[in-house]
């Protein structure tokens, strides 16, 4: 009688794999959100920062590709963290739970980062800027990765893969003369 595979072929592995890390990471900043202590560690580890504000455009604008003009306000957060995220990370606030920023650019030097700040959701419109989407110069805001911006990895199509790792496997003609396999 034919038993069921134990282990799961190397790619379905990886897949379940990639699955379940983008899962913990999204609790454990859902976690951070609701709870200062574990903001705290998270802090420790570089994985998020808190500090002041030392500058802010609130009415900053861009143009766009389609020569259409969006607000995109910036501010520059300086913090004492070791800071491990790199640009282009969106970011979450906990003070700010409807309010996305995205890390534009980070300095650091031997004692403390400068984070300048790009605020991309939930900050209005150019005619009409959400009150408060920028903070204050002088104000205390944290920040911690956003749990929706953890994105799938790209693995490549079942028959892409290589049988060694799971890949479909290449059965060869049995000539005459030969046995089947078993």
């Amino acid at each position: 009688m034919p038993t069921a595979a134990c282990r799961s072929p190397a790619a379905t592995a990886a897949a379940r794999l990639d699955r379940l890390e983008r899962a913990q990471a999204a609790y454990d900043t859902e976690r951070a959100l609701e709870d200062p202590f574990v903001l705290a560690e998270l802090r420790t580890s570089g994985e998020a920062f808190a500090g002041e504000v030392v500058s802010a455009e609130p009415s900053r604008t861009i143009i766009t590709a389609a020569s259409r003009a969006v607000l995109r306000p910036r501010f520059t957060v300086r913090t004492g963290d070791p800071v491990r995220l790199e640009p282009g990370r969106v970011l979450i606030c906990p003070a700010h739970h409807r309010q996305r920023v995205q890390i534009a650019d980070l300095t650091r030097t031997a004692t403390d980062a400068e984070v300048v700040l790009e605020v991309v959701q939930g900050m209005g419109t150019p005619g009409r800027p959400t009150p408060g989407a920028v903070p204050a110069i002088g104000e205390l805001v944290s920040f911690t990765p956003d749990p929706g911006f953890f994105a799938q990895r790209d693995f490549p199509p079942p028959d892409q893969i290589p049988w060694t790792h799971g890949g479909p496997l290449v059965r060869r003609a049995v000539g005459p003369g030969e046995e089947t396999p078993s």
